[in-house]
């Protein structure tokens, strides 16, 4: 009996939705010709499996530990943390926590193994108990959402205090953990639906975590919302497009024939990268939340069938490059923030006496644009 034959007829007995042979089959069909079986399919499995398998662990890591990194750096010095800073620790720590709940709890063991091993060795934590189902579905879902809210956070804040410093520019930094913590709790507030709503049933006689087919609706809502998320980044990325035009509109007014003050500069490179920032979380985000439509709108008899499963593969290709981002984001703001590298260094003392001391010299021009600008 050949391999196929052996997975369809364990496919059939499965009682899950998913199965360890999801990024199998498919390559297998086309191999023998079977009705149905397309090199799109094959190639999307294929990618999904080895990015999953053997590229997920090693992003994730470096992105883990370097998202530890900086939260634990900032911690450490709390007291000297600006708003923008206090926003940035939050949102970290709830992109460690999307790293950690989707990335180890579900795209290794449900994906990666299973595509490695031919489908000998998985994990399914959505299927453990309906407890877990619903617990799992709410953590990475209010991360994913915190991490957004965060963004617009520290987008929002910046506004108010470049257009209205008399007002916004002098705020205390403690109401920046007030802030922090109203939004933690409104991002946790938003998925309390998925807790509530996401359950284990039965669907065309497959055991599946998800939202019960009299909530369909809550699947648009949280693809909006959560994941990728589409409507925070495009709210950040208009906040900062209009702020760019109000600044390069007085820049021209105001500095013809002037010298441009550094402050004015200050203001304008924060704001083309806060927008750059938000247009490459847009563009990255756009793939996964155009994919779980298309997979909600295909599913909508309640049948998971193969077009649905490439949709839903493109949207998990998706969520890797969604770590790829964690990444990015890191050696950006180590990069761009005098103030963050300093205090990371700090964690090392162990560093060549040569590298603090440029380290720190560089702290001092760094740490006092940012300090006339409110944020680093």
């Amino acid at each position: 009996m050949s391999s196929l034959a052996q997975n369809n007829n364990s496919i059939l007995d499965w009682p899950h939705v998913d199965s360890p042979w999801d990024l199998l089959i498919e390559c297998e069909a086309l191999r023998l010709g079977l009705p149905g079986a397309t090199y799109s399919k094959c190639v999307t499995t294929t990618v999904l499996g080895v990015w999953s398998a053997y590229i997920t662990p090693v992003v994730c890591s470096i992105g883990l530990f370097g998202t530890i990194l900086v939260v634990v750096a900032l911690l450490l010095h709390a007291r000297h943390l600006n708003r923008q800073l206090i926003y940035i620790v939050f949102m970290f720590s709830a992109n460690a926590g999307t790293n950690i709940f989707f990335a180890w709890l579900w795209i290794l063991p449900a994906k990666g193994i299973p595509y490695a091993t031919n489908g000998r060795s998985y994990f399914f934590s959505f299927y453990t108990s309906d407890a877990v189902c619903s617990l799992h579905r709410f953590a990475y879902s209010s991360t994913t959402t915190m991490a957004c809210n965060f963004l617009l956070l520290a987008s929002i804040d910046r506004f108010l205090a470049i257009f209205y410093p008399l007002k916004f520019s002098h705020v205390p930094k403690l109401y920046g953990w007030y802030a922090s913590v109203f939004t933690v709790c409104l991002s946790v507030l938003m998925m309390v639906p998925v807790a509530v709503l996401v359950t284990l049933h039965t669907v065309g006689g497959k055991l599946i975590c998800w939202f019960a087919p009299d909530c369909l609706w809550m699947e648009y809502y949280q693809a909006m919302l959560s994941n990728s998320s589409v409507i925070q980044p495009i709210l950040v990325g208009l906040i900062n497009l209009s702020f760019m035009l109000r600044i390069r509109q007085y820049l021209i007014i105001n500095h013809r024939g002037t010298t441009v003050s550094k402050l004015d500069r200050t203001h304008f490179r924060s704001s083309v990268l806060m927008f750059f920032l938000s247009a490459v979380y847009l563009v990255f985000s756009m793939p996964q939340t155009i994919a779980y439509l298309v997979a909600y709108a295909l599913s909508r008899n309640g049948d998971v069938n193969k077009d649905v499963r490439l949709a839903y593969n493109i949207a998990d290709l998706s969520w890797n490059l969604y770590f790829l981002i964690e990444v990015f984001n890191t050696v950006v703001l180590l990069y761009f923030s005098s103030q963050v590298r300093k205090y990371v260094f700090s964690l090392f003392p162990c560093l060549p006496t040569k590298l603090m001391s440029s380290n720190e010299a560089t702290i001092v021009s760094g740490h006092e644009s940012a300090t006339e600008a409110s944020v680093d």
